[in-house]
């Protein structure tokens, strides 16, 4: 008995059949120190599919495979399912495009299948229903291209070619197109598509042209050994489970008997319309012993893959353009390109996206801090599209100086300028209209100065002036005179006078003043009111509120210790300011760097003053490394003003200015605590003190919050009033109401928010 080809019997074969048929290939293995993963163009597929496959049939004579795609045989004929005859004989192939059917001899050496021999073994004899009786006819398909890797047991081929497997003589036949291998960690599958004919045992006249079945699993394959130069497996057949209907034509799945099984789902179900399901599942029959799968072979040359040559990322092109120049300020955006790749931060983590700023030109590159641009603006990588971004960055009037000229500079964000980080510098050219406008001059006074002028007339005029009387005329002059007599007149005026005496009387007068004394009254005191701003406005006759810079987003810091991040004192404080009293928002909070958290959205409504705040903290310390990595913090605008985004010195993290759809943005970093800014603690000595909003060695005020000129320290001043991160010895602290919600889940632990109020400065910004 004649079994399916063996590793060597299939090479030989397919050699066999190549030059027999005119197609010449060489095999040569590369050597197990290259066995990584390569690349094949060569790859052959050869499948007997299983013994009935090439068996007799109990009518027709034999079952068969034919190269290629079989056309419509019977259509042609006019006629319905038929029994191949001699005219049919024309459609009998054993070459067609890449694929080739051989079979063995009686040497076991595979050789091109023929249509006289179709019906008989290896020996000559006839084929028989019985099991052992079989051609062992096999389809070979050649050219397959695709990658191995045997380190890992993957591969992944694809073949153009396809063969017909005819079952009952010709009256019921069907095609595999195409195959296509994908096996990753010995694990995978053959998968092509399946097209055909249908029929019917029962009613021999029907003959019609199936819909095509794409993505057919064609094998399902387990314990794939995955070599230098081949693969050979038995795909899955016993114990294979399949679904069809008890009462169709092909009857139910035979789960009883030994070796029970099936070929896939997909094969069975195309097959129920092509007459021929109960041939490939245990269906209880005489020949179920000849449906077991037969092994897949795959030979090929795999030739290791190059490494790629190393190329230089492209450097990043920028450029701006002067969008504005007015009393307003200078408005430049700054588009980049090439900003996909961009080199480590100064602090040697990865780039979390770029800073883009207008800075004084005679400032140094390297000299350049959040300090001492006139204005910034963050660009999160998230932000920075094909490696592209469009940016506009605004600096107040106030912030720029007449006498200085200005340039963009964008550099690696977060950390500092460095010769590494720098990525772009050039000036910024304003026309002299663009500057006028910039820094407009005093306009010149419609009335005449009340000063005389210094020169006399030289020519005297034609009329002589009139003489100044002696007398005094008797009726007042309309206007007062501009200089007090210097004697008192001799009777008292009937009303009092307008302005009080320079000097106070010896006693204090009996009713109290129309104007407010110098001196603390109702209207004033030393204590905050009970609305206090973070810092004093530099005009004290400027209403609160009258010059805010619109909504912002800002955070307590953008790096914490992961001490800290534990810390429910501490956290990460996010606050949204420029809000309506009762505005409800939600932060997004979101992990970039592929930490085990997953993402989480904060809800918060604004204070009477129109701050929306809330705190993020870790819970589980024994999942510490867990939380550890960069976050995004996202607010939606839903049409509110955004502006003044970028970061105020080392203090609080302030949200991008974006388009209202896009919401406010901004970044921080859970650190370990060596590498948090003063080596990680507890927030102590920063962030305390007094000053103009809080009093006392406490730094408490009215209200509790924060002191020292809003509670300024290493890593927390300007308008949050929270010191290295809202902590210190008596300073500032972030207001709680002992409130919590379910927060960010980690793989291990979970970030908790309490919710608190932050209260935000009104002030105007330098």
């Amino acid at each position: 008995m004649k079994t399916p080809a063996s590793r060597r019997g299939a090479r030989y074969g397919a050699l066999a059949a190549a030059v027999t048929m005119g197609v010449a290939s060489i095999t040569l293995p590369f050597s197990p120190a290259q066995a990584a993963e390569a690349t094949v163009d060569d790859a052959t597929f050869s499948w007997a599919v299983n013994e009935e496959s090439g068996g007799g049939a109990f009518f027709g004579g034999a079952n068969w495979m034919v190269a290629g795609e079989v056309g419509d045989v019977h259509g042609e004929r006019g006629r319905g399912s038929s029994v191949w005859d001699a005219e049919d004989e024309k459609h009998y192939t054993a070459e067609a495009g890449n694929t080739t059917i051989t079979r063995p001899d009686a040497s076991g050496e595979q050789i091109p299948a023929t249509w006289a021999d179709r019906s008989n073994d290896a020996d000559g004899k006839r084929l028989t229903t019985a099991a052992g009786s079989s051609s062992w006819n096999q389809a070979n398909i050649s050219a397959g291209s695709g990658t191995v890797d045997p380190a890992t047991n993957s591969a992944e081929i694809q073949w153009d070619g396809s063969f017909t497997l005819v079952y009952y003589g010709g009256m019921t036949y069907w095609t595999i197109n195409d195959p296509k291998l994908v096996v990753e960690d010995g694990e995978g599958k053959v998968t092509g598509t399946l097209s055909g004919y249908g029929a019917d045992m029962n009613d021999l006249s029907k003959w019609v042209k199936l819909e095509d079945k794409p993505n057919a699993t064609i094998a399902d394959l387990t314990g794939v050994t995955v070599s230098e130069d081949g693969i050979e497996v038995s795909p899955e057949y016993a114990g294979v489970e399949i679904d069809v209907a008890d009462d169709g034509t092909s009857g139910p799945q035979d789960r009883e008997k030994d070796g029970w099984g099936s070929f896939p789902q997909d094969w069975v179900d195309f097959n129920v319309d092509t007459g021929q399901a109960a041939y490939w599942y245990t269906s209880g029959g005489q020949v179920d012993v000849k449906k077991t799968a037969a092994p897949i072979t795959i030979d090929y040359t795999a030739e290791e893959v190059p490494e790629p040559e190393p190329t230089d990322a492209p450097e990043p092109a920028t450029s701006h353009t002067v969008d504005s120049a007015d009393a307003d300020g200078l408005a430049v955006t700054v588009d980049g390109q090439d900003y996909a790749d961009l080199p480590p931060a100064s602090t040697g983590k990865d780039a979390a996206g770029v800073y883009a700023a207008i800075v004084d030109r005679s400032i140094p590159s390297t000299d350049v801090t959040s300090d001492n641009v006139a204005q910034a603006e963050f660009i999160w990588k998230g932000q920075i599209s094909d490696g592209s971004f469009s940016k506009q960055i605004v600096a107040e009037t106030k912030d720029l100086s007449e006498d200085a000229d200005y340039d963009v500079i964008t550099w690696v964000a977060h950390g500092d300028v460095t010769e590494e980080t720098l990525l772009h510098r050039d000036t910024v050219e304003l026309t002299d209209e663009q500057r006028d406008a910039l820094f407009p001059g005093e306009e010149p006074t419609e009335e005449p100065s009340e000063e005389p002028t210094e020169e006399p007339t030289e020519e005297p005029g034609e009329e002589p002036g009139e003489e100044p009387t002696e007398e005094p005329t008797e009726e007042p002059t309309e206007e007062p005179t501009e200089e007090p007599s210097e004697d008192p007149s001799e009777d008292p005026s009937e009303d009092p006078s307008d302005d009080p005496s320079e000097d106070p009387s010896d006693d204090p007068s009996e009713d109290p003043s129309e104007d407010p004394s110098d001196e603390p009254g109702d209207d004033s005191s030393d204590e905050p009111g009970d609305d206090p701003s973070d810092d004093l406005s530099e005009d004290p006759s400027d209403e609160p509120g009258d010059d805010q810079d619109g909504v912002r987003l800002l955070l307590s810091t953008d790096t914490v210790g992961i001490a800290d991040f534990l810390d429910a004192d501490t956290g990460v404080a996010l606050s949204v300011e420029g809000l309506e009293p009762g505005d409800e928002i939600d932060f997004a909070v979101d992990p970039t760097s592929g930490q085990n958290v997953e993402p989480a959205v904060l809800s918060a409504q604004a204070n009477e003053d129109g701050v929306a705040s809330t705190v993020v903290y870790g819970t589980v310390s024994s999942a510490a490394d867990n939380y550890i990595g960069d976050y995004a913090v996202t607010v939606e605008a839903d049409g509110a003003a955004q502006a003044n985004a970028g970061q105020d010195g080392d203090g609080p993290v302030v949200g991008d200015e974006g388009d209202t759809a896009d919401g406010l943005t901004a970044t921080f970093s859970v650190v370990a605590d060596e590498d948090a800014p003063g080596g990680g603690g507890d927030g102590s000595d920063d962030g305390s003190g007094n000053g103009d909003n809080g009093s006392g060695d406490d730094g408490s005020g009215d209200d509790g919050s924060g002191s020292g000129d809003n509670g300024s320290g290493d890593n927390g001043s300007g308008d949050n009033g929270a010191g290295d991160n809202g902590n210190g010895d008596g300073g500032s602290q972030l207001p709680r109401t002992g409130a919590t919600l379910s927060g960010l889940i980690a793989g291990l632990g979970a970030i908790t928010v309490g919710v608190g109020a932050l209260f935000a400065s009104r002030r105007r910004r330098s």
